[in-house]
């Protein structure tokens, strides 16, 4: 079973991708593109067992302030589980996220950084709360920050080195490109590592989402959609915004 994990991106506090809808219901759904909150309730009401939040404002070196406070406030406040990806400043960001009820991170440079502080924390909240980035471009997992590059190997076991079991794989040419990913080179790669692997886009409609289910997969267990769900690229959406359509204004009550 795959799970799917729909994609909140923020900056400054507010949702970056827009949903797309008819016409009318521009103005409503405008609001809830940008309101985190509303984005969690939607997707929620739409199934999502877990939603991945990507701190957009870390990652172009501007403060991030008013993202960490959104996801603080959002973990404390609803049900679903939240996976938030950004470049944390240190370790005691990452404990005070997962100490909020932030369920996980998802470390990028840090790991390289502090690796002392990142094994404590895999021992203090268990290696089921901390992933890994693996940001790869031309077969090399790169850190942008400070310029270092790993081949995949040698990074899976800096992540194995640190007790943890589980990395994102954002492949840079394949998402710019709004490709699928080559589901089984991947799996192959969790195989021989034995690691956990969460796609980061990749998955462009439902065609490539039933080719990677009907893979049954081991190591690949989820992946995070963005914009094919915010285009509605998946049937059962238009059923779901249908639905919507019928009792939006009810929507900004619930």
């Amino acid at each position: 079973m795959i799970l799917v994990m729909p994609l909140i991106e923020l900056s400054e506090g507010m949702g970056g991708i827009k949903i797309k809808c008819l016409p009318e219901l521009d103005e409503y759904y405008c609001k809830i593109s940008e309101d985190p909150m509303l984005l969690v309730k939607l997707w929620r009401k739409e199934n999502a067992k877990c939603i991945h939040i990507v701190d957009r404002d870390s990652f172009e070196r501007r403060n991030n302030f008013m993202n960490t406070t959104v996801v603080t406030y959002l973990a404390e406040a609803v049900d679903i589980p939240l996976e938030y990806s950004s470049e944390f400043s240190d370790i005691e960001e990452c404990r005070v996220l997962l100490n909020a009820g932030v369920y996980r991170i998802v470390l990028g440079e840090l790991a390289i950084i502090d690796p002392i502080g990142v094994r404590k924390l895999i021992t203090e909240f268990s290696p089921a709360r901390v992933a890994f980035q693996c940001r790869v471009k031309n077969e090399l997992v790169e850190f942008p920050v400070s310029g270092r590059t790993f081949d995949i190997k040698t990074f899976i076991t800096l992540v194995k080195n640190f007790e943890g079991d589980r990395m994102v794989f954002y492949n840079e040419e394949i998402i710019s490109k709004n490709l699928n990913y080559n589901f089984s080179k991947i799996e192959k790669i969790g195989f021989e590592n034995n690691i956990k692997i969460t796609l980061y886009e990749g998955v462009q409609n439902s065609q490539s989402l039933i080719e990677l289910k009907n893979l049954r997969t081991q190591f690949i267990d989820s992946v995070i959609i963005g914009l094919p769900l915010y285009e509605n690229k998946f049937p059962c959406q238009q059923i779901w915004r249908t639905a919507e359509a019928e009792k939006i204004e009810l929507f900004f009550k619930d």
